[in-house]
């Protein structure tokens, strides 16, 4: 929570969304690779985000166990017109996870925000991103909003890293044949994203900001290794897991 304050105070007009809660209702969830979810809910007030922010979620006409919300990444871009959320489920989901993926099509949950600084600053800007698995889902909003040249001065290169399976691939893949100014590269393993990584640094150097999203390891070695290679500008989801 000390997290999330630091980061309001130097950041109040990202974060300015934290004060404002709204009703959800799901529409449907999509298997969109082994054990990873996309929740798809729409808005009964439409309102708009920033690509690539995040939220918190809770289900309140539920009897949840343990830890009664999560914060998510949004996962669609405001333009799709609907809330797109995706995590993965392992053998021994919380109960959260086990009551969100037994919603019933109709049923409300309530969001706060969308808020947060992991977005385009609008202004012409070069994005290195790296995204571990399931943290692709701020990168798949911000992937939608710049191949469909909602955000014009923006570019993104994308290292993606899953171990097996790429969540969303078909989406990135279509969206890449639509703009140069999106591009990603896929990788497997740790070494070769810090290889890809590497790669860019000489590209684009201190020019480009580096997003990074993944599991709080995954973020903890990334940023020692941007730091490393002398990586200025690095902006991380500030929230641990999904």
């Amino acid at each position: 929570m000390y997290n999330l304050f630091f980061r309001a105070i130097i950041h109040p007009v990202s974060y300015s969304g934290v004060l404002k809660v709204r009703e959800l209702i799901f529409e449907e969830k999509i298997e969109e690779t082994p054990g990873v979810f996309s929740f798809i809910f729409s808005m009964p007030k439409p309102f708009s985000w920033q690509a690539g922010q995040h939220a918190i979620f809770t289900l309140p006409d539920k009897d949840v166990q343990g830890k009664t919300w999560r914060a998510f990444s949004i996962a669609s871009s405001p333009h799709e017109g609907v809330i797109r959320i995706g995590t993965s489920f392992p053998k021994e989901p919380s109960d959260f996870k086990k009551k969100l993926m037994d919603l019933n099509p109709g049923e409300q949950i309530k969001i706060r925000g969308p808020f947060g600084e992991f977005h385009a600053s609008g202004e012409t800007q070069k994005i290195v991103g790296i995204a571990g698995g399931i943290g692709i889902t701020p990168f798949r909003s911000l992937a939608y909003e710049i191949s469909h040249g909602h955000l014009p001065e923006t570019d993104l290169t994308l290292i993606f890293s899953a171990q097996e399976n790429h969540p969303y691939k078909s989406d990135l893949d279509n969206w890449t044949s639509l703009t140069e100014r999106l591009r990603i590269i896929y990788t497997n393993t740790p070494e070769e994203v810090n290889q890809a990584l590497e790669a860019q640094r000489d590209i684009y150097g201190n020019e480009a900001d580096y997003y990074i999203s993944g599991s709080p390891n995954m973020i903890k070695a990334l940023r020692k290794k941007c730091k490393q290679i002398e990586i200025k500008k690095i902006v991380s989801d500030p929230f641990k897991g999904y």
